[in-house]
């Protein structure tokens, strides 16, 4: 009875212990970076009553017979599942998702992590807080560059540390010219083009008119754009225009769909047609092989042998309803481009200013100063000598007091006047003091397709390029970029002066083939200067941590440069390490060497920056496995009243 008795001992003393882990654990449930432990039992030694025996002849074997003497502690074991990540948005708190250790020193040893709230000393150390002992990574030089064989030691940010003026060497341009942008002349454009009429000619003379190709003469008239009809005329002879108009409209008339739409008419003896709306919708086409008809040339809307051309009379035109008479007056009004009134007058007749068209727009040019009078299609077009905006006007009138009667059109502004298109873009750049200059390049427009000129000037002409800096841009037909060269052939240099080196910038418009720099489309203009490479000095005011641990420092000139990079580690057997307090671990015998390496690179894990892990400790669990240890302590000191009550009637069979 005695062995149940100090077997039940072991189970309250080692359930004892399995309660401390457990409180111990809920203790932790809120501290940074802690992992959970667990306790493992296993059977004391055993008291053998009876060796196992082998088989003898005639006679069995026979198992042994052994007697527990209790439990004991089998393995207390850390566990290093991932805990919960919190967001601090604190830049020194550093949170590892994966595997790995923050590496610390006291300067003579090194312990390891997972808690990762650093703080930072008096001289730029990140260290522990609770200890003072610093985090390990390597440091980059001057440059921000941090070479594979640099050494792991202390993480020290060099806050007040100057970074020193960079002069610019580049500029890098990007986005689009507008395609649009050619410079454009002004163009006043007559509403409505002036028509001509021709005499009708046969075998019959003046005064009769003879029908003679065929059994039958035809026209063609189309309504509104609609589909042609075509009207027959008899082949004879015609006295008159006026007879000939006559049979002509009983012949739309016969068509049920010209009839009252289109009239024929006698206008000083040429023939003419009407729309009985606007006038403006009916094309009248000749068929080939007519025969008097042939020479008859239709007015408005018909083909182009019925528009006026500089050799036609002014009293042929469809719009004289009457002849002018020698004397006769048009008025000519407007302004010129640059804004001077113009008024002239035309006067009618072979011994003044003429009698044709072409007259007519020889004197209107006459009038105008930089202004190219034409006709153009039957229409009096006025053009601007120079491109670029104008206040070109034109008004034609004829005088109330005229024998004859003329209808004269307005003018519409059928083409803007602009200059070639330019676009400015302009970008700090600094010498080698650290002085800010301005580059600002203009892009102009040329007369050749695809193609602009650009200029650049510094700080608004104060500074003179060493030679005047500016050149071409060409671009594809798709409006990829072709070239950007200068005249010379040299990058752009100037003096600073205040004691700066000389300077000498490249300018890059992006490669030729492609998209990447300025390009020329139909959008407009939006290139910029869209990068330097220079500053001016800064100090070292804040600092940044990504993924693989880089510390980033930002300078108060704007510019960025790596500072440092935090190692991790990692061991063979993670179990084997020895917890330290503090929240530290120390390597042991059987948790192998620390293996160093880097976020990313030599460990497939990530650094949280901003953030913590939690403790792993769960709680359901340990609320669980806390009732589970009580009832096993509870029947081990069961076991303990019971094996004394036994005793106690053995020591009452002696009375």
């Amino acid at each position: 009875m005695m062995r149940s008795l100090f077997s039940a001992m072991t189970g309250l003393r080692n359930h004892q212990v399995r309660m401390d882990v457990i409180g111990n654990n809920i203790a932790n449930v809120n501290t940074v970076g802690f992992k959970a432990n667990r306790v493992t039992f296993q059977e004391e030694l055993n008291q053998i009553l009876r060796d196992a025996t082998e088989p003898s002849g005639a006679i069995g074997a026979r198992n042994p017979m052994t007697v527990g003497l209790g439990v004991s502690i089998g393995t207390v074991d850390t566990l290093f599942s991932q805990g919960a990540v919190e967001s601090t948005e604190r830049a020194t708190d550093l949170a590892i998702r994966g595997d790995g250790f923050f590496v610390l020193s006291d300067g003579t040893r090194r312990f390891f992590t997972r808690a990762g709230n650093f703080a930072l000393d008096a001289e730029g150390r990140l260290v522990h807080p609770s200890t003072g002992y610093v985090l390990q990574g390597k440091m980059a030089d001057e440059d921000g560059e941090i070479g594979s064989g640099t050494p792991v030691g202390d993480i020290v940010l060099p806050f007040g540390r100057k970074d020193p003026a960079k002069a610019t060497s580049l500029i890098r341009y990007q986005c689009n010219l507008n395609a649009d942008s050619d410079a454009k002349r002004e163009v006043w454009t007559m509403d409505r083009p002036f028509t001509s009429w021709a005499r009708v000619t046969g075998s019959g003379g003046p005064t009769s008119l003879t029908i003679t190709s065929g059994e039958n003469d035809q026209l063609k008239i189309s309504l509104d754009g609609g589909e042609a009809r075509t009207i027959t005329l008899a082949q004879g002879t015609y006295a008159d225009v006026d007879e000939l108009v006559e049979a002509i409209n009983a012949a739309i008339a016969a068509d049920s769909v010209l009839d009252g739409e289109v009239v024929a008419e006698n206008r000083n003896g040429v023939v003419s047609f009407r729309t009985t709306d606007t006038g403006e919708d009916a094309s009248i086409v000749l068929l080939e092989g007519n025969g008097g008809l042939a020479n008859l040339n239709i007015g408005d809307g018909a083909s182009d042998t019925g528009l006026a051309d500089e050799d036609t009379p002014i009293n042929e035109l469809m719009e004289v309803s009457a002849a002018l008479a020698d004397g006769d007056e048009i008025n000519i009004s407007g302004t010129n481009p640059d804004g001077s009134v113009v008024s002239s007058t035309f006067v009618y007749g072979t011994a003044n200013d003429g009698t044709t068209l072409g007259d007519l727009v020889k004197k209107i040019g006459q009038s105008f100063t930089g202004v190219t009078a034409s006709l153009e299609d039957g229409r009096i077009v006025l053009t601007d000598d120079r491109a670029g905006e104008s206040q070109t006007s034109i008004s034609l009138n004829a005088m109330p007091t005229n024998k004859g009667a003329i209808s004269l059109y307005g003018f519409t502004n059928t083409v803007a006047g602009r200059d070639a298109g330019t676009h400015s873009a302009s970008i700090h750049v600094y010498d080698s003091l650290g002085n800010r200059h301005t580059v600002e390049i203009t892009f102009t427009k040329a007369d050749e397709p695809n193609t602009w000129t650009w200029e650049v000037e510094v700080d608004g002409g104060l500074i003179s390029p060493t030679t005047g800096y500016k050149g071409r841009v060409t671009f594809n037909n798709d409006g990829s970029l072709a070239a950007f060269t200068s005249d010379d052939n040299r990058p752009l240099r100037f003096d600073p002066g205040s004691g700066a080196d000389p300077m000498e910038v490249r300018l890059d418009a992006g490669r030729s083939g492609t998209f990447d720099g300025i390009t020329q489309l139909s959008s407009p203009s939006t290139t910029i200067a869209s990068y330097q490479d220079g500053h001016g000095m800064g100090v070292l005011s804040g600092i940044s941590i990504d993924a693989q641990g880089r510390i980033t420092g930002t300078f108060t000139n704007g510019t960025s440069k790596v500072l440092a990079q935090i190692v991790l580690a990692d061991f063979t057997n993670r179990e084997g390490l020895r917890k330290a307090g503090n929240n530290l671990f120390e390597p042991t015998a059987n948790s192998g060497d620390p293996i160093v390496g880097l976020a990313g690179v030599n460990f497939p894990t990530i650094i949280m920056p901003g953030a913590l892990e939690l403790s792993n400790v769960d709680l359901v669990r340990e609320f669980t496995d806390m009732i589970v240890t009580q009832r096993g302590f509870q029947a081990n000191a069961r076991v303990i009243t019971t094996t004394d009550a036994m005793l106690d009637e053995v020591i009452r069979m002696r009375r």
